[in-house]
């Protein structure tokens, strides 16, 4: 199927995601956050890749999520943290744009990165 968008999530494990959104004014300025939570989200990590970036050394992790939910709130400049992640607090995005399933079932699938270092 051309251009469709395959997850292999069987070996992912199920979490709750905690989706941080800015909240802007009406002129388009910051003020503050919104917070909600997606539930029962299918999420299989990816090996993590490093780099050296101006003498530093650079990490990124790389995960793919399904919710059940295809109508799941979900933006593409959404900021998410996960449950239990070892980085703490650490804030993952969104990489390109969330993708709604067209069938029963189906769900919202989409991916998240986070780098550091």
């Amino acid at each position: 199927m051309a251009g469709a968008l395959m997850l292999d999530l069987s070996a992912g494990i199920v979490e709750d995601l905690t989706v941080v959104r800015e909240v802007l004014d009406t002129d388009g300025d910051p003020t503050g956050q919104a917070v909600h939570v997606l539930e029962g989200c299918a999420v299989a990590d990816r090996l993590p890749s490093s780099d050296e970036v101006n003498g530093r050394e650079r990490t990124t992790r790389v995960a793919d999520v399904r919710c059940p939910d295809r109508d799941a709130d979900v933006r593409a400049s959404d900021r998410f943290r996960r449950v239990g992640d070892p980085a703490g607090r650490a804030v993952w995005v969104v990489e390109g744009q969330p993708a709604r399933s067209p069938f029963p079932g189906g769900g919202c699938v989409f991916v998240i990165a986070l780098t550091t270092g």
